[in-house]
């Protein structure tokens, strides 16, 4: 959904409870799945988000 300045995309998705996911391009806040696998995934719109559970993203080559 699109407000205008946000792209803002609801998951639901039990297997990814518990876990932060960072935006590897750096658009994007990080966003930590709450115990029930409820999450909010959110950067500006127009730009790109790749999003990446954060132990993963730590191992990609600088």
């Amino acid at each position: 959904m699109g407000n205008g300045s946000r792209f803002t995309q609801a998951i639901h998705d039990p297997a990814l409870a518990g876990r932060r996911f960072v935006d590897i391009l750096g658009a994007a806040e990080p966003v930590r799945v709450d115990g029930d696998g409820n999450g909010l995934f959110t950067c500006p719109e127009g730009a790109a988000a790749v999003f990446l559970d954060e132990h993963d993203a730590a191992g990609l080559p600088a």
